[in-house]
């Protein structure tokens, strides 16, 4: 394992592509000068991210595994309250609308060798990406070496400032050592293979999970969700982003509250099939079975008559991933309902052509998970006849106002 942190500027590259080799990479997004030692090329080998002056990131490159670091000004005291983002930090998304900066760290007059010798004062992303590099050398020395699983338990642990989430301006939030060193024991590494990874704890109103996992050199990128449950399959938060390799959930209330988790698996190239993943939370998780709501083993000392008794009313109204999924031809699609409504399915083909209509008439609040309550689809269009193999999209329709768009693959 080694660990590069490094920052872009006029001739200055990191070592070594971050899709290529067991290396952490903490890059500083520093300005780039148009001058002949610029080499774009040589950039989009080394798989960095490069900021103009301009506070954009305006070079497309397939950063994934780096660590993005912004700046902030920290004021010279021990008050974090009143810090705040440099202006000379530069701001995401990637064009493509990719989630960087990762974190954001001190970066405002920050005392640091010079290299023509003895002490001097900078500032700069230059000067912020060190702090995370000295944090993941803590993390190695108390025996966390996993490359994603680092990525994510900083994440999960820095102080979310801004707007709640990942933003332009401080990434997925400023670090907290203080909370990292916390958490340090909830971390685990885990891998999916087939559709879904189950974990299972209780949580607090304000604690995260987050995944993280490496694009591997001439694969896409495998494509993971996260999912936040409660014990009665009521959705809680959700996290689908298709063009990062980061995921996190929130619980915004409650005490003590018992919560699934769900790592699914969208689409894997990876010749195994296998996506492993580190997995950051704030309290403990231990890896289960999917739960009996989702179709899962019966959990014990749970008799027949109350698995029969209606569960508690969802808040929210939502569609979920279709199982089994590719399908082949029949499949059952989830979803909740935060009161009595009259619900429709729509399913397309790739072409936005509709080919099926599953009018499933009125339907009681709560999460429509298992068999017997979601949604049932034959594989047949509305002629009765099975559709082709291929991608497929359907629709949640509440009371004729669409709540959501999901994918599917039919496979024969």
């Amino acid at each position: 394992m080694r660990l590069a942190s490094c920052r872009l500027g006029a001739g200055e590259y990191p070592l070594g592509g971050d899709e290529k080799m067991d290396v952490v990479k903490v890059i500083a997004p520093g300005w780039v000068h148009r001058s002949p030692s610029f080499d774009k090329a040589s950039l989009l080998e080394y798989n960095t991210i490069v900021n103009e002056k301009g506070f954009a990131v305006n070079c497309v490159t397939p950063t994934y595994n780096a660590i993005i670091v912004a700046a902030a000004r920290d004021n010279d005291d021990t008050d974090r309250s009143n810090d705040s983002i440099d202006s000379d930090s530069s701001r995401g998304p990637t064009p493509l609308g990719r989630k960087k900066p990762d974190l954001t760290a001190p970066g405002v007059g920050i005392v640091s060798t010079d290299v023509g010798g003895g002490w001097d004062i900078g500032s700069g992303t230059s000067y912020a990406a060190p702090h995370v590099a000295g944090a993941l050398i803590l993390a190695w020395d108390y025996g966390i070496w996993d490359p994603a699983l680092l990525k994510a338990w900083l994440i999960n642990s820095a102080e979310d400032r801004g707007a709640p989430g990942w933003d332009v301006e401080w990434g997925w939030g400023y670090i907290d050592l203080d909370a990292a060193y916390d958490q340090i024991d909830y971390t685990l590494v885990g891998s999916v293979s087939a559709y879904d990874k189950w974990y299972s704890g209780t949580m607090n109103a304000g604690e995260k999970v987050t995944i993280a996992w490496k694009k591997h050199s001439g694969y896409p990128l495998t494509d993971l969700d996260l999912y936040l449950y409660d014990s009665n399959g009521n959705l809680l938060d959700s996290s689908e982003f298709t063009r990062d390799n980061v995921e996190q959930v929130k619980l915004d209330s409650g005490s003590n509250v018992s919560v699934y988790i769900r790592v699914h698996c969208w689409s894997c190239s990876l010749p195994n099939q296998t996506q492993t993943f580190g997995l950051a939370a704030g309290s403990p998780l231990q890896p289960v079975s999917a739960p009996w709501w989702w179709g899962g083993s019966t959990p014990a000392k749970t008799s027949l008559a109350d698995r029969k008794k209606p569960r508690s009313e969802g808040k929210i109204f939502a569609l979920y991933n279709n199982y089994p999924n590719p399908c082949n031809p029949e499949t059952w699609i989830p979803y909740q309902l935060a009161a009595d409504a009259h619900v429709v399915i729509h399913i397309y083909n790739a072409k936005g052509q509709l080919v099926r209509t599953l009018d499933l008439g009125n339907q009681r609040a709560g999460a429509h998970i298992t068999k017997d309550k979601a949604a049932y689809w034959d594989g047949k269009n509305d002629e009765g006849s099975f559709v082709a193999s291929g991608v497929y999209f359907y629709t949640l329709e509440v009371n004729g106002k669409e709540i959501g768009t999901r994918k599917m693959i039919m496979s024969k």
